[in-house]
């Protein structure tokens, strides 16, 4: 099972070298793993600047705040 799901609002993490880190995001799309090992599924993340970017279960953090991303 996935631990998340489209439309989820998530962050990227801290915890990693990435110019998106702590940026925040809501998923776009799933791409598990052909193993089904869920810390390697890739999540297409959907930016409110309009860009997507793909990152592995460990790059994101779910995030509590239910406000709607703004445009």
């Amino acid at each position: 099972m996935h631990r998340f799901k489209t439309g989820d609002r998530v962050r990227v993490s801290f915890t990693q070298e990435s110019a998106y880190a702590g940026s925040h995001g809501i998923i776009d799309g799933i791409v598990p793993h052909p193993r089904k090992i869920t810390q390697l599924d890739s999540y297409t993340v959907l930016f409110s600047w309009g860009e997507k970017k793909n990152f592995f279960d460990a790059q994101l953090e779910a995030v509590a705040d239910k406000k709607p991303m703004q445009e």
